[in-house]
């Protein structure tokens, strides 16, 4: 019902009537039924216009429910970001920051691993023109680190897409790098040095050294020599950004083809008492399968230069675990 008035809302406020039936879109898009989920993608799609405002309202009602413990599935919220990034719908940045900006692990909890691989394309295209609140938001110790992570690497897209220059990007980052050093803020320091390396941002290296001898930056990440030789090689920060997805999603249903669906693995029910045994404090919580972690080799002592590092890619420190099972723990 509320659906439904809500699409009419919608559709009243472009002054037509929407082409499409939209009455049921959320809560297909909330079925994990992956063939209803792609019919109501491509039903969305035909009038975007009526359809952002139902995704919108959606993603506030999975912020909400997060407050009071209701968790929502991982793949429905992405498929909502997804979309929004593929209409382009600059007015859900409200909503999307709110998400992230959920305390402690809610963020997490919420998104798994697009809180890295998706949020900071997401960010950058429906945010990118709001680097004020977004390094607010970077700056907030009280917001999920891989939330801050995200808000910092914006730059790095919107440099990449030519919508900022790459002293201006360097301008905005180095007054967050020299922040982090002075309280020692590990999740803005990494990820601040992280968005300078791959931007090739040779005029901040002194500040990126004096980070990795403050420790804001684990040594392990980071050999200042052979960094100091990269960031002078030609192209270096074209290469870099390269290597970046394109910003907007452009389509939702290949993306969602990424994901693991029921019948593929157990369904999440949002109980948050399955996620056990409790870790670290402050850690990302992992499904009891997953507990406790087998056997795995000991750190190798390599030093390396790494860019961004998803919570699912290899530990730059060479010990062979994923980074979110390594250097990339809080307080690792």
């Amino acid at each position: 019902m509320t659906a439904q008035v809500s699409a009419d809302s919608a559709a009243q406020a472009t002054g037509t009537a929407s082409p499409v039936d939209l009455s049921t879109l959320v809560d297909d898009l909330r079925s994990l039924d992956r063939q209803r989920i792609k019919a109501a993608i491509l039903r969305a799609r035909q009038d975007p216009r009526a359809a952002t405002p139902l995704l919108i309202d959606a993603l506030r009602q999975i912020s909400a429910n997060a407050q009071r413990r209701e968790l929502a599935d991982p793949r429905y919220c992405e498929t909502i970001l997804c979309l929004l990034s593929e209409f382009r719908a600059r007015e859900a940045a409200p909503a999307v920051i709110e998400l992230i900006s959920l305390p402690g692990m809610l963020p997490e909890d919420l998104l798994h691993d697009a809180i890295t691989e998706t949020v900071p394309r997401i960010l950058a295209g429906l945010a990118g023109d709001q680097l004020e609140l977004l390094d607010a938001l970077a700056l907030d110790e009280r917001v999920n680190e891989w939330s801050r992570a995200a808000a910092v690497q914006v730059r790095e897209y919107l440099v990449r897409d030519g919508v900022l220059s790459h002293d201006e990007a360097v301008k905005g980052l180095r007054p967050l790098l020299r922040e982090a050093i002075d309280r020692g803020d590990r999740a803005v320091g990494s990820a601040a040095v992280f968005a300078l390396t791959e931007l090739g941002a040779r005029e901040a290296y002194p500040l990126i050294a004096e980070a990795v001898q403050a420790g804001v930056v684990d040594k392990g990440f980071i050999n200042l020599a052979e960094l100091e030789e990269e960031l002078g090689e030609e192209n270096f920060c074209e290469r870099a950004l390269r290597r970046l997805p394109s910003t907007y999603v452009e389509d939702t249903l290949q993306e969602l083809d990424n994901l693991i669906w029921p019948g593929e693995e157990e369904e999440f029910h949002g109980d948050l008492d399955l996620l056990a045994p409790p870790p670290l404090a402050g850690s990302m919580q992992l499904p009891e399968a997953d507990w406790p972690f087998p056997d795995e080799p000991e750190p190798s002592g390599t030093i390396r230069h790494a860019g961004h590092v998803g919570r699912n890619d290899p530990c730059p420190c060479g010990s062979g675990k994923k980074f979110k099972k390594c250097c990339g723990k809080p307080g690792a």
